[in-house]
């Protein structure tokens, strides 16, 4: 007998809800299962391509450089996992547990400085409450998420999902924003982009988590393009973001005599470096970077992993992707600082190791 009209077999469905014999709606993951609190088989069974989501379109005649240099944002195109057909309620009771943890736990793992609890678990969350600013919140929950996927192995395959959705909303509604960038919406937009890095430095590192493996030399590329992207976007606004509610991020504070001893030791061995090197090779931007991050006084191995990029050349970015012997060698000062302060960050487990092997693979 064929089947009803109105009712399509579900073939592909999902292993519990065979077992369960009931319809499977073959969503990712499928409702019944994020209903259920259980991890979806589909989910699982997917092939690293498709659980990333849509590719974005770009043309076989695009070199990589250029896609990078003209959407920052592109790290994040193919990580999106759709959660469509989930029920609302379920939808909100997550999100709200995401914006809980991100004010109550994962606030206290972002980036330190004075003002800024104040920022992270109270200013952001307002001004992403805002109309218009609902990208804001994305970007929120994304951060959130992708904690609790950290911290969460076990769930690590829900939490991980919901947080590429939120990463892709954020995305799409940051790119609307940027087009008309203003002097009310600049807060909003540098709102977003000082966690955007996070987040894009957490959905590589959940890689390993999937058996894909540990971050590479092309993730950092990625990471360091939409770092050098958003500086561009944002770099004319300063002003008007620092006299703003968010203007403490910007402020760094005063030297406070506490140099890093790690990066006094790098910034000596790339003097004499940078001696015997072409400029653009990276050894000159990355002392510059070490020699500013170590006058101020929170996070200074950090602030050197984050703003490197928006400090080195065209030329030093496009060799790259070419893996030029000198640019490997300056990238290595910088897996040293990054290794230093991956075990105090979570979104960047794996990180050092995986960009150490990519090097060592290309020599």
């Amino acid at each position: 007998m064929p089947p009803r009209l109105g009712f399509r077999k579900s073939r592909n469905g999902c292993l519990k809800c065979k077992e369960r014999r009931v319809k499977c709606d073959e969503q990712l993951p499928c409702s019944a299962c994020v209903r259920h609190g259980i991890e979806c088989s589909l989910v699982a069974s997917r092939a690293p391509s498709e659980m990333r989501g849509d590719q974005s379109l770009v043309s076989s005649s695009e070199s990589p450089q250029s896609r990078f240099e003209g959407d920052p944002f592109s790290v994040f195109d193919s990580s999106a996992a759709r959660l469509h057909g989930q029920e609302p309620d379920v939808q909100w009771r997550i999100d709200l547990e995401l914006m809980h943890h991100l004010t109550s736990v994962t606030w206290n793992t972002l980036p330190k400085g004075p003002g800024r609890q104040e920022i992270w678990q109270v200013a952001l969350p307002r001004l992403a409450l805002e109309q218009g600013n609902e990208f804001v919140l994305h970007q929120l929950l994304a951060v959130a998420a992708y904690h609790m996927a950290f911290l969460h192995p076990d769930d690590h395959v829900r939490h991980a999902v919901r947080a590429s959705q939120h990463q892709d909303s954020a995305i799409q509604g940051l790119r609307t924003a940027v087009a008309n960038i203003n002097e009310t919406n600049c807060h909003a937009i540098f709102a977003t982009a000082s966690i955007l890095t996070i987040s894009a430095f957490a959905s590589h590192s959940m890689g390993m988590a999937q058996d894909l493996g540990p971050p590479t030399l092309d993730s950092l590329i990625e990471v360091f393009s939409l770092v050098r992207g958003v500086h561009r976007i944002l770099n004319s606004w300063e002003n008007v973001i620092f006299k703003g509610p968010l203007g403490q991020l910007l402020d760094l504070g005063i030297h406070d005599d506490s140099e890093s001893p790690l990066l006094s030791t790098i910034l000596r061995e790339l003097e004499e470096f940078a001696a015997s090197n072409s400029p653009h090779f990276g050894a000159h931007s990355l002392i510059t970077c070490i020699k500013y991050a170590n006058s101020k006084g929170y996070d200074s191995e950090l602030r050197v992993v984050n703003m490197w990029a928006i400090y080195f050349s065209h030329e030093f970015f496009n060799s790259l992707y070419t893996r030029e012997v000198p640019t490997m060698e300056a990238l290595n000062y910088y897996v040293r600082i990054l290794e230093a302060v991956e075990s105090n960050h979570w979104y960047l487990t794996g990180w050092s190791s995986g960009i150490r092997g990519d090097i060592e693979t290309n020599k």
